[in-house]
């Protein structure tokens, strides 16, 4: 992940390519319906590429503490985001589209 780039792989012919840079990317999270990525970026950001238009939005969500991780839940409502300072979970909620506010729930001894 210290090089920044995130990779790409067609998978109808086996290409792969580092087409988005994401300094310190750690963890992509795909849309289910494949419009978009999340990519945690083990800072107090997660960044944002659309993989249809590959606009790049390095600092889409922001208040983390130490995001290593993203997933987003099958049904795309929203995704989760481990925060490797403080023992928490964040949740992005993903509705309407993925541009909505970041909720914290510290997840720690539960």
């Amino acid at each position: 992940y210290s090089s920044g780039e995130v990779g790409r792989i067609d998978v109808a012919t086996g290409e792969v390519t580092f087409p988005y840079q994401f300094p310190f990317a750690h963890g992509v999270a795909v849309a289910p319906d494949g419009a978009y990525a999340l990519v945690g970026m083990k800072g107090d950001s997660v960044g944002y590429v659309d993989l249809r238009t590959g606009e790049v939005d390095l600092r889409r969500y922001t208040g983390f503490n130490g995001a290593l991780g993203v997933r987003i839940v099958p049904d795309g409502m929203y995704a989760l985001v481990a925060n490797c300072g403080g023992n928490s979970l964040s949740k992005i909620e993903l509705r309407d589209r993925p541009l909505m506010s970041t909720t914290r729930d510290n997840v720690a001894g539960r």
